[in-house]
């Protein structure tokens, strides 16, 4: 079995207490400006484009994703 590749983003920050702040904007109403921006992108590229859950682990300051389709 073909192991899957993933691919990580990167957005540094100057102190932790930042970094969560972003992630708690994000895990508030970032996942539905987010969600919304992809309605549209779904149109234009196949496959699971869009991270339709998002699994928030603040003490590692990372987010996990699921991908998939909104319009499913």
């Amino acid at each position: 079995m073909k192991e899957k590749e993933e691919f990580v983003v990167k957005i540094k920050f100057a102190s932790r207490e930042a970094a969560k702040h972003f992630m708690s904007a994000f895990d508030g109403q970032g996942e539905q400006d987010y969600w919304t921006w992809m309605e549209s992108r779904e149109d234009e590229s196949d496959g699971d484009i869009t991270a339709i859950r998002f699994e928030y682990d603040y003490e590692n300051l990372e987010i996990k994703t699921k991908l998939g389709r909104l319009n499913r």
